[in-house]
């Protein structure tokens, strides 16, 4: 059930550790170091009959190297044939000093055994993610090949424990020492010390060079699966605010981009290209933000070209939209009319943007193909040449495809036009973005003191579809902090959204007692009651195995079925 919730609250990916499982039988993470049970069977176990059928998520396995029996090979395997996506160093001799490390170490089932397995599970292909405390231990996994570092800070602090003696700053100088000489492209996570709360993993990201926060034992420790879904989506959003913040350079570009794959590399594309004479074709939603893209493109080679002209392709009359685009030459309109200029004339050394270019008629679109391809002005009307040099871009809210078969759009344009096409992902779909878009719109909203953002209110917003995309963004935001008396918008004061409609998760029925369990389901279990009666039906309703796997005491369970009602048929 926490494996579920943490991947619906926006987990990138889990760790699988016996730890976790010690913790909810009331046991402190330490214990995961005592010789209870064999601590790789235990791990894959669990992760066969409850985590790895239920999630999509990668799942990396927690191993042990502490058995001088074990083979790595074999430990490998394992985490193969039971479906893990990779592996992690745990329990690790990293947290271990003093003598008992160098015992460890001495009998050749210490901190180079779990270099070695993760050098065994990435020479395999396997995600790998190493446990590290100090530079030397980080380097030796680096060497390793391991893909992620996490940096423990030693077992999380909680209220029942004594208080931790250590600062926020402190901890980031142990981070940042850990990682001295670690190469960039190598994901960096913290986990445990003072960190106990979104808001103290924020500030540890912002002081040092980690990426993330690894929770366990603080999100864990909670009962229900609501709290473990806001607590996950908490850190998942206090890392996408500082790890993947909008830059400096794109706080000036009408909020653009984000931190999501898709939008990184449109900035990339947009890095190389905008200079460069092709056209462009940039598609997506109404309100995607493709009339900005454009500006963006075009501030990029201010040096090349002196203005940007808009054509509104949608507000141009159909009787004098050549004219309009062209120019005429005096009594072209009739006896005496005067000849002007069209836009295209005044359009030398400057970026055009044609907006919405699927709503200019078939005759128009045959003209400006000659244009793009010529580079040549001829009023209607009249004989004289005149030669532009400009950069053409054009943008379209409707799915090229349709727009082909129904012939709205040329097909010998749209070839010419997609020298360079740019598909804007609609909000929904880059909702990784979200936080740090926000975080940019608020710092330009205009008011004279600057409002923040709630974690509950960052939750509402990523939970809304955007069906307006980044345009509804920014007027939610403007809304909200107009009618906000507070500093900080919460939840509450976007109650204006339409509220998203939650499917009610689908109760699996219990199988009868004497057939066999089965091991996969079509749904995930994704409350304590499905949970619950997944495991009876593992254990074919046998209270005390039942209660051991779960981690509860019987009478816990005995409690569970009588308030949901969970009988054998």
């Amino acid at each position: 059930m926490t494996a579920v919730a943490a991947e619906k609250g926006g987990a990138e990916f889990l760790l699988l550790l016996n730890a976790g499982r010690l913790r909810m039988r009331g046991a402190a993470s330490l214990s995961c170091y005592l010789p209870l049970e064999e601590a790789n069977s235990w791990v894959a176990r669990i992760g066969k009959t409850e985590v790895l059928n239920k999630c999509k998520i990668p799942v990396l396995m927690g191993c042990s190297v502490a058995n001088p029996n074990s083979n790595l090979k074999q430990i490998v395997d394992v985490v193969s044939l039971n479906g893990f996506a990779g592996v992690t160093n745990f329990p690790t001799a990293a947290l271990i000093d003093g003598k008992i490390r160098g015992v460890l170490e001495r009998q050749g089932i210490g901190f180079n055994r779990e270099c070695a397995l993760i050098k065994e599970a990435s020479d395999r292909g396997f995600k790998t993610l190493a446990y590290v405390t100090n530079n030397e231990e980080a380097m030796k996994m680096v060497d390793a090949g391991a893909g992620m570092l996490c940096v423990n800070i030693g077992f999380t602090h909680s209220a029942t424990s004594e208080p931790s003696d250590i600062t926020i700053d402190n901890t980031a100088k142990i981070i940042d020492r850990a990682l001295r000489n670690v190469p960039e492209e190598i994901p960096t996570y913290v986990e445990g010390g003072p960190i106990v709360t979104p808001e103290s993993a924020l500030a540890i990201c912002n002081k040092s060079r980690v990426q993330g926060y690894i929770a366990g034992s603080t999100i864990d420790r909670f009962p229900l699966e609501d709290a473990i879904v806001n607590v996950a989506k908490s850190y998942r959003i206090i890392s996408q605010i500082e790890s993947e913040s909008v830059s400096s350079n794109s706080s000036v570009t009408d909020y653009i981009y984000g931190p999501s794959a898709k939008m990184r590399e449109i900035q990339k594309l947009v890095e190389h290209y905008a200079a460069r004479e092709m056209p462009i074709l940039i598609t997506g939603s109404s309100g995607s933000g493709k009339t900005a893209l454009a500006e963006e493109i075009h501030r990029k080679s201010e040096n090349v070209r002196s203005k940007m002209i808009r054509v509104d392709c949608l507000g141009l009359s159909q009787s004098s939209g050549a004219e309009e685009l062209f120019g005429s030459e005096l009594g072209h309109q009739g006896r005496g009319s005067p000849s002007h200029a069209g836009i295209l004339e005044d359009a030398d050394n400057a970026t055009v943007l044609f907006d919405e270019i699927a709503a200019l008629d078939n005759d128009l679109q045959t003209r400006l193909l000659s244009f793009i391809d010529t580079g040549i002005v001829r009023r209607m009307g009249g004989n004289r040449h005149r030669k532009v040099n400009c950069r053409v871009i054009a943008t379209t809210k409707e799915p090229i495809a349709d727009l082909l078969n129904s012939g709205k759009l040329r097909d010998d344009l749209y070839y010419r036009l997609n020298a360079l096409e740019i598909t804007i992902p609609s909000l929904a779909d880059r909702s990784a973005d979200i936080p740090a878009l926000t975080k940019a719109m608020l710092t330009k909203n205009g008011e004279k003191k600057q409002k923040s953002i709630s974690n509950s209110g960052f939750n509402a917003l990523m939970e809304y579809s955007w069906p307006g995309n980044i345009r509804e963004l920014k007027n939610a935001l403007t809304r909200a902090a107009l009618v906000s008396d507070s500093n900080t918008l919460k939840s509450s004061i976007f109650s204006f959204l339409p509220q998203i409609a939650h499917k009610k998760p689908e109760i699996i029925p219990l199988q009868e007692v004497g057939q066999d369990p089965q091991p996969q389901y079509s749904k995930p279990a994704i409350t304590e009651k499905e949970w619950i009666a997944e495991a009876l039906q593992r254990n074919r309703f046998r209270r005390g195995e039942t209660a051991d796997e779960l981690g509860i005491t019987t009478r816990t369970l005995y409690s569970k079925i009588k308030k949901y009602g969970i009988y054998s048929p």
